[in-house]
């Protein structure tokens, strides 16, 4: 069972790390930024601005974890 965990695992890694590549390649104007994308610019070489950076991780999942939590208590 290990092995096919491995697998699939390696390929959603090389899914996730596609889209955001193909998505920071194509996606040069501001209105069409991801939101990865987005948060990736608080990033540099030099320093790191974490607390914008932060909000913007929060935000992303605050709407999953909301269909997440909404569908636990249907189900229950």
């Amino acid at each position: 069972m290990k092995p096919i965990i491995i697998t699939v695992t390696v390929f959603v890694a090389m899914g996730v790390w596609n889209d955001f590549l193909m998505s920071s390649l194509f996606l040069t104007k501001v209105d069409t930024k991801t939101l990865a994308i987005s948060i990736k610019t608080f990033l540099t070489n030099h320093s790191a601005e974490y607390a914008p950076m932060m909000a913007g991780l929060l935000l992303s999942v605050l709407p999953v974890s909301y269909l997440l939590s909404d569908r636990a208590e249907i189900h229950h």
